[in-house]
C-alpha cells in the first residue's frame, strides 16, 4: 500500500507539472526527451481515433497496457518470467528511442542548453566568472590548505572546464583561510 502512495505521489507531481508547468519533467530539467516522449500525445490521438497519428507519437504505445498489467499482477507471475519481460520491454523501448533519435524523430528533443539544470550551471559559472580572486591575496601557511587548494585546482578544474579556478579559491575561503 506504501507504494501506491509513491505512485500516486509522483503522478500528482508529473500532472502538475504537465498541467501548469513546461510540460515532461525531464525534458525540462535536462532538454533531453525520455525513453516515452510522444506517449501521451500517442494515446490522445488513439482516444480520438487516429491511430496513425498514436504510432507517430510514440510507436510503442501499445506495449504500455501490457506492461501495466505485468506490474499490477507482478506478485501471480513467477519472478523470472516478469524480470525477463520487463528487461525486453526496457531494452524495446531503447533501441526504439535510439533509432528515433538517429532519424531524426521530430517528436523527440535533445538540446541540453534548453534545460533548466545547464541554464542553472550557466548562471553559476558567470557568477563565478565575475569574482575574480588572484592567488597572490591570500597568505597560505597551512601546508595542508596548500594541498586542499591544489587538489581542488586538479579535481574540479577538469570536471567542471567551465568553472574558474576562483571557484577552489571560493571554496578554501569557506574553510577559513588567512587574508594577507
Amino acid at each position: 500500500m506504501k507504494k501506491m502512495g509513491y505512485v500516486i505521489l509522483v503522478v500528482f507531481i508529473v500532472s502538475i507539472f504537465y498541467l501548469f508547468g513546461p510540460g515532461c519533467p525531464q525534458q525540462a530539467l535536462f532538454g533531453i526527451s525520455c525513453l516515452g516522449c510522444g506517449m501521451t500525445r500517442a494515446y490522445l490521438q488513439l482516444f480520438q481515433g487516429n491511430v496513425k497519428g498514436a504510432f507517430f507519437y510514440h510507436p510503442l504505445f501499445p506495449i504500455v497496457p501490457f506492461a501495466a498489467f505485468f506490474l499490477f499482477f507482478k506478485k501471480k507471475i513467477p519472478k523470472v518470467i516478469f524480470n525477463i519481460t520487463m528487461i525486453f520491454i526496457f531494452t524495446l523501448f531503447l533501441f526504439v528511442y535510439l533509432y528515433r533519435l538517429s532519424m531524426h524523430d521530430p517528436v523527440l528533443k535533445f538540446d541540453i542548453k534548453e534545460g533548466w539544470l545547464y541554464q542553472l550551471f550557466i548562471l553559476l559559472r558567470n557568477i563565478f566568472l565575475k569574482i575574480h580572486v588572484p592567488a597572490a591575496v591570500f597568505h597560505i601557511e597551512n601546508p595542508v590548505q596548500y594541498c586542499i587548494l591544489n587538489l581542488l585546482e586538479i579535481v574540479l578544474v577538469p570536471l567542471f572546464p567551465l568553472l574558474p579556478k576562483q571557484f577552489a579559491y571560493l571554496a578554501l575561503l569557506a574553510s577559513g583561510l588567512h587574508w594577507k
